[in-house]
């Protein structure tokens, strides 16, 4: 089930290109709108949404998807019912094997590889690797009614998946590790205030605010949209004159004088203070 049949609704028709390739996943619901915005929801709600390996898989093959797909710019990732994602599935057969673990890694690194912008719709709790696939997102808005924890600790396991690794660079580590050492549950206004969520809003608006916003994301440059992703994700850990020298790089060989001109001309016909800007006439 989806949890957004409003947003759904609301928004521009389906493209169908998606549409004919949503047998494919038994454990997403996937669905793309004219703006360019793709919805997946994790969609096993009988199971709080867990993780199990077919759903690895699955997140596996829809990132290669989106890799391959010019008309996706912008995912918005969410959960059906209740959760958004309330980490492994304990009943899972392969669980704990090391295809498990290989899978599930795999599959949040496959979501914060991509070129487009991710955001996490939050619509509540986000537990153990539900909190791993968040942070793996670009951005991360939430429901009033999300939580997040890595809970781990508590049964003598750590979260396997990159969740410490990311989650000290989005809070910094004093706030990391006291979710960490203790397993704590944030809930949504902390999350806010400690920098894991970008925005909290309304149960009911959640998705349609996350669509909205990746709508206007969509409106812009992918070329510079997928530079600047490269940048951030590229520069983690370097040194500084280093990760200048790369910044440089991509930014000189992200684009063609083609492309350049094409979103300039995009952007003069949203604003007239472009227009002016581009226009040597003028």
């Amino acid at each position: 089930m989806n949890n957004a049949p409003a947003a759904m609704n609301n928004a521009p028709a389906a493209m169908n290109r998606w549409e004919a390739t949503s047998h494919e996943f038994t454990t997403l619901n996937v669905r793309q709108f004219d703006t360019g915005v793709l919805l997946v929801t994790l969609d096993r709600e009988r199971s709080a949404n867990t993780i199990s390996a077919q759903m690895s898989r699955e997140i596996l093959r829809l990132a290669e998807a989106v890799t391959e797909d010019s008309t996706v710019r912008v995912v918005v990732l969410t959960g059906s019912g209740r959760f958004f994602c309330a980490g492994a599935d304990l009943r899972d057969p392969t669980l704990g094997t090391p295809e498990w673990v290989s899978l599930g890694r795999q599959a949040v690194d496959s979501l914060e590889a991509l070129s487009v912008p991710v955001i996490a719709a939050v619509n509540g709790p986000a537990f153990g690797g539900g909190t791993e696939i968040a942070l793996a997102c670009d951005f991360r808005i939430a429901s009033e009614k999300a939580l997040f924890s890595v809970p781990e600790i508590k049964i003598g396991m750590l979260p396997g998946a990159g969740g410490l690794t990311r989650l000290q660079y989005l809070v910094g580590p004093a706030k990391a590790r006291r979710m960490a050492y203790s397993g704590c549950v944030v809930d949504a206004a902390e999350a806010r205030v400690m920098g894991l969520a970008d925005e909290v809003v309304a149960a009911d608006e959640l998705v349609d605010y996350a669509l909205t916003r990746a709508s206007e994301l969509a409106e812009f440059a992918p070329y510079a949209l997928a530079a600047a992703k490269k940048i951030f994700l590229d520069s983690i850990g370097m040194p500084i004159d280093e990760a200048l020298a790369a910044d440089y790089y991509t930014l000189d060989h992200m684009a063609t004088p083609e492309q350049v001109q094409e979103y300039r001309e995009k952007a003069a016909q949203r604003d007239p203070a472009y227009a002016k800007i581009f226009n040597k006439n003028g």
